[in-house]
């Protein structure tokens, strides 16, 4: 950290040139903050992955699970999937590396069988849980948030939704159709 007297010093700078790291002798003493809005990650492809957090600041995040798959019967009557849970909001991420998983969405039928579950979305212990895929005898049911970063929020899916999220991530299958994959995106604060 650097300090101008007893002051902490967000940001350094020699005339108008932002400096953007300091060092004493071979260690970092000071790195400043990216800018506000820059986006560090986003998807909305299913899968594990590895990012890196390139300072520790505050960081926005959206976290979306994927949404469960639609049923349709062989008479025609059928039931859409539940929603997947979304969290969202902003939270301090130390510089690191961290692993993340988006979710699928579970897979839709028109042939009687029960739907697929979509698959949770997670991120440092946070997990936003799928929507269930619907089946002959009910509808699928929603995802639930589990939050356990601070300054971040949950809502849980909805029961038979073809609503999602952002741009409609984690929506439920209408009947017979698969339901919309997870979706994550990290921006600086």
């Amino acid at each position: 950290m650097i300090y101008k007297g007893s002051v902490k010093q967000k940001d350094i700078y020699i005339g108008s040139t932002k400096i953007g790291k300091v060092y004493k002798g071979s260690t970092l003493v000071y790195q400043s903050k990216l800018p506000a809005g820059q986006v560090i990650f986003e998807s909305a492809t299913p899968g594990n992955y590895t990012i890196t957090i390139p300072n520790t600041q505050t960081y926005h995040i959206d976290l979306v699970g994927g949404g469960g798959g639609g049923w349709l019967g062989f008479a025609g009557g059928g039931y859409n999937g539940g929603s997947a849970a979304y969290i969202h909001g902003d939270t301090i991420l130390t510089k690191g590396t961290y692993t993340l998983v988006i979710g699928s969405g579970g897979y839709g039928t028109t042939d009687g069988r029960d739907a697929g579950n979509g698959a949770s979305s997670s991120f440092i212990g946070n997990i936003a849980g799928y929507g269930e895929g619907a089946s002959g005898n009910d509808k699928g049911y929603g995802g639930t948030a589990t939050v356990v970063s601070s300054g971040l929020v949950g809502q849980n899916g909805a029961r038979n939704s073809t609503s999602g999220w952002i741009n409609g991530y984690g929506a439920g299958g209408y009947g017979g159709q698969s339901g919309r994959a997870g979706y994550c995106k990290i921006v600086t604060v």
